[in-house]
């Protein structure tokens, strides 16, 4: 991950699985877009269905350029990932801080340009919940990493909001409010996250 920086892990370890984390999305991101992107007024997938709701042209165009998004900001663009051990998120997995102070600059274009000018004004924060959380579908660490991961990128690419949180409000979100699940983080961390144990179990 050459454009991204990393400040105050206090250990090697901390670092590497973060590291890690990052490059599995960065080996599932493109296939998760190419499922996003199979979906139609003909065929929806199970995951798309689960976590955004009936098929709508208009919200299935704001999911796939928020995964693209997503793809894009994982294996190119410039943030910086900054552990905490005290104070404001120390007690979380993750967050995810805007720059300049407004969601609106969210933009891969301005993503790539930070990382070519080495401004890194995309930040992300690392608590110590993302070392122990196993609030994933499968309760495995992994598949929560991958999952806080995406939820995050969310928040910094597309400008999602935290509605709800966990796998059933999500769920619900998408039968109830597939507008609100579309621009909703935990929806793209969880429909994310069911397709990476898919994948990885197919090979």
């Amino acid at each position: 991950m050459p454009n991204h920086s990393f400040k105050n892990f206090a250990s090697v370890s901390e670092r590497v699985q973060w590291e890690s984390a990052l490059l599995d999305a960065a080996t599932y991101m493109p296939r998760i877009v190419k499922d996003a992107k199979a979906n139609s007024s003909d065929i929806a997938t199970r995951a798309y269905a689960l976590y955004f709701g009936a098929f709508d042209k208009a919200r299935w165009t704001r999911v796939v350029t928020t995964l693209s998004a997503i793809d894009f900001a994982i294996s190119s663009a410039g943030v910086t990932f900054v552990r905490v051990y005290t104070g404001k998120g120390a007690q979380c997995c993750a967050a995810t801080n805007a720059p300049y102070g407004r969601w609106k600059d969210q933009t891969p274009g301005m993503m790539a340009d930070s990382a070519h000018k080495r401004q890194h004004g995309y930040v992300m924060t690392v608590g110590d919940d993302f070392y122990t959380a196993d609030n994933s579908i499968d309760r495995t660490i992994k598949s929560a990493q991958f999952n806080t991961l995406c939820h995050e990128f969310s928040h910094l690419v597309s400008n999602t909001d935290d509605p709800v949180y966990g796998n059933i409000q999500s769920r619900a979100l998408a039968i109830g409010k597939p507008d609100t699940a579309v621009a909703c983080a935990e929806n793209y961390g969880f429909y994310c996250e069911m397709l990476y144990t898919e994948f990885k179990r197919l090979g």
